[in-house]
């Protein structure tokens, strides 16, 4: 829009905290059923989007209002067993995690705010092939389309109607993302005494259709491939050091905008992270 307001910087800051805790018993030998309850924190801000505010059903509450948070609550319902020496197979399933609304960005997610977590399942095999290898492989479905916040598509038609349909309506935009399946293999090699050596990769369709360039701007999540390296230093006492390193590979996804004429203007987003993580237990 010729016309938009355009402030620095822009962007979104969002963090999740999860607290879990876990009951299981073994049914049968070598199975077991478990139960987790999970209690969820978020904290969101959004910065720069005063371009937005013509299309917001509450502009006071877009953007620069500083951190909000919410709260709420979920569960995991998991299987693990070993039906057969040296094969393990487990599966869980995790509800979707209703939170509260953020009251700061009504104006801004569909449903006044709201921002659930969505439901996923996982269904894995690890097989141990001889005594210092294992190997294991997952499959997991993540379903972002139930998400209204999340899936919702950005249609500057609704915006045109009459009556509008505006930003932080039930129906209002969101970021256009589909469900998601993610397939992971790994390798855990034990052949020294007390340094297990791990790597993995990990691939998953990104989820954003090249329609949804414009509002992913803020959450360009579009990585496919992830490789990752780590190890354990096991110590007296039960202790252990762990180290691991994930790389997530370079991807790009192009779009038109759907905000100008057709064919005028093209986004394109690309992204790729390193991460590093240290862990010990006592």
């Amino acid at each position: 829009h010729p016309m938009m307001e355009v402030k620095s910087p822009t962007g979104v800051d969002l963090m999740q905290l999860f607290v879990s805790a876990t009951v299981a018993r073994e049914f049968v030998t070598n199975h077991a059923i478990g139960i987790t309850g999970i209690f969820a924190y978020q904290r969101f801000e959004a910065r720069g989007l005063q371009a937005f505010s013509d299309f917001s059903s509450n502009r006071d509450r877009l953007t620069d209002k500083e951190h909000d948070v919410s709260k709420g609550y979920g569960v995991r319902v998991g299987y693990m067993g070993e039906p057969v020496s040296g094969i393990c197979i487990g599966a869980s399933y995790q509800t979707k995690m209703s939170m509260e609304q953020f009251e700061y960005y009504s104006g801004l997610f569909a449903e006044q705010g709201d921002f659930d977590i969505p439901a996923n399942w996982v269904v894995g095999v690890a097989v141990k092939p001889a005594r210092t290898l294992t190997l294991a492989a997952d499959v997991q479905q993540i379903f972002y389309s139930k998400i209204k916040a999340i899936a919702n598509p950005m249609n500057p038609q609704n915006f045109r109607q009459q009556p509008p349909i505006l930003l932080g309506d039930d129906a209002g935009s969101g970021f256009g993302w589909e469900d998601m399946t993610i397939f992971k293999f790994g390798l855990e090699w034990e052949g020294i005494v007390d340094l297990p050596l791990r790597c993995g990769y990990s691939y998953g369709k990104q989820p954003i259709p090249e329609s949804e360039m414009m509002f992913n701007i803020l959450a360009p999540g579009v990585i496919e491939h992830h490789i990752s390296f780590g190890f354990s230093r096991r110590m007296c006492g039960g202790k252990e050091l762990s180290f691991a390193v994930t790389h997530a590979l370079n991807n790009k996804v192009s779009g038109p905008n759907p905000m100008e004429i057709p064919d005028q203007q093209t986004i394109e987003l690309e992204m790729n992270e390193w991460e590093f993580s240290i862990g010990f237990a006592f």
